[in-house]
């Protein structure tokens, strides 16, 4: 998965308080964050619009960290 990490969250912003979609904890202002898609693109290629959870980037990059670490070849 390839993530894109967002500048850090500026105090009033709209997501401020909502939980990160892998460690639940609030999102608060400041924090770098990363949108995680919760459901797989059309398998046409089409571009579309999805669902995806708001995730604190250190959050998402750790799991992937540990994914990669954990991959059987």
């Amino acid at each position: 998965m390839d993530s894109r990490k967002y500048p850090p969250l500026p105090a009033g912003h709209f997501s401020i308080g909502e939980p990160c979609g892998v460690c639940t904890r609030p999102i608060e202002a400041g924090d770098e964050t990363t949108l995680v898609p919760i459901e797989h693109p059309p398998r046409d290629g089409r571009a579309h619009t999805v669902e995806a959870a708001l995730c604190h980037w250190a959050c998402v990059a750790e799991a992937l960290r540990l994914a990669r670490a954990t991959e059987v070849t």
